[in-house]
């Protein structure tokens, strides 16, 4: 509905999505992108349940931001991110956000690799009742011990996780 015909619509993981749009400008790409952004502020009604969906966009064009896949789906990322921050549906990627993604994108990719590599530390609070002093229960806590940043603390890394669909990674871990 979004999309031409000959756009190309693949998943990269999770809940990210590429879209490939063949001989189109930013101007066009912004187009296509708040199109795709206002399909999902349709809620989604299932069952007797109303479902109220948000999606951010970061769009990034060749030649305008990078000649290279790569480099652009990673300004297209950096876009995304500022989308998300600022709660637009759309966004252009600006060479003015990368100062704060940089380290953004970085910890995403360590993050991601933190569950394979065997960095992250399941540790366990006990939960006791104070008008027994027994335990009664658990609460889960999550550490990461990075290779290079050391210890990175939970409040580093969990909203960015949630803020970004990883959480669903990271529950599935523990």
């Amino acid at each position: 509905v979004c999309v031409r015909q000959g756009d190309l619509v693949a998943r990269l993981s999770g809940d990210e999505f590429a879209v490939l749009l063949p001989a189109t400008d930013t101007r066009d790409g912004l187009r296509v992108a708040e199109r795709v952004a206002a399909a999902f502020e349709v809620p989604l009604v299932l069952d007797d349940q109303t479902i109220d969906l948000r999606a951010s966009i970061g769009v990034a064009t060749s030649p305008d931001h990078a000649h290279d896949a790569d480099t652009l789906l990673s300004r297209a990322e950096v876009a995304m991110y500022a989308a998300k921050r600022r709660g637009v549906g759309a966004l252009a990627y600006d060479p003015a956000f990368d100062s704060g993604s940089a380290r953004t994108i970085s910890l995403l990719s360590g993050l991601r690799q933190a569950v394979d590599k065997g960095e992250l530390r399941l540790v366990l609070q006990p939960k006791v009742a104070l008008h027994t002093a027994s335990v009664e229960g658990a609460e889960a806590l999550v550490r990461w011990q990075h290779p290079q940043r050391g210890l990175v603390p939970p409040m580093e890394f969990i909203p960015f996780a949630e803020q970004t669909g990883f959480i669903r990674t990271l529950t599935a871990w523990i």
